[in-house]
């Protein structure tokens, strides 16, 4: 019996071994989602109380894992440009009085602002967002012309000022990646050291892509 019950526990071990052992293969967990999303875009739009001109955007930035309540938040830097040419109007002092002179202008204005932006998605692509933003303008104005009572007027002034705005739209996303929207803006301008400059309201319509 202890013969049998020993070629039996042999026989066992000769046929285990035979066996090959199945290797156990791991599969990777899946990569995570990153947590900031690059994007750029582009807008056009329309200066419409006081400089009554197009203005033009470009823009770059990142959506943030941080929120505000309801809001996601991200953060971009943008560059805009005008040029409203036409008349500009001064008062100067004539015989002691202040006369109001109209001269021709060229005006070039670029601010470039550090942004912060709040959007809130009620889904089907849809979202509405706001935000503000400051930096610094690049202004290039020149003035020539003379003035009714015979006065010449030769001015070019090249100078940077403080700039900021604030703005609210509604956005649509045809995908992950491509959304339209449309916008209203208020930009501020500081006055240069010889001209004042006019905030304004802007109403633009753009189109962003999200890497």
């Amino acid at each position: 019996m202890k013969t049998t019950l020993l070629f039996l526990l042999g026989l066992g071990s000769f046929a285990y071994a035979g066996t090959p052992s199945k290797q156990v293969i791991e599969t990777p967990p899946p990569a995570e989602p990153s947590i900031w999303t690059w994007f750029a875009g582009a807008s056009a739009g329309y200066l419409f109380d006081e400089y009554e001109t197009e203005i033009y955007s470009l823009h770059v930035g990142v959506d943030t894992p941080w929120k505000a309540g309801p809001f996601n938040i991200a953060l971009f830097l943008e560059a805009s440009y005008f040029e409203p040419d036409g008349e500009v109007e001064i008062w100067d002092d004539y015989q002691r009085l202040p006369v109001r002179v109209d001269l021709d202008a060229e005006l070039e204005v670029i601010p470039i602002t550090l942004n912060a932006k709040f959007e809130h998605s009620f889904g089907n692509g849809f979202g509405a967002y706001f935000g503000a933003g400051a930096g610094i303008a690049f202004v290039d104005l020149d003035i020539h012309g003379e003035s009714s009572f015979g006065a010449d007027y030769d001015l070019s002034d090249r100078d940077q000022v403080f700039a900021a705005q604030v703005f609210a739209g509604v956005v649509y996303n045809f995908n992950e990646h491509a959304e339209v929207y449309t916008q209203l803006k208020w930009l501020y301008l500081d006055d240069t050291e010889n001209y004042p400059l006019e905030d304004d309201y802007a109403a633009e319509l753009g189109f962003r892509w999200n890497f």
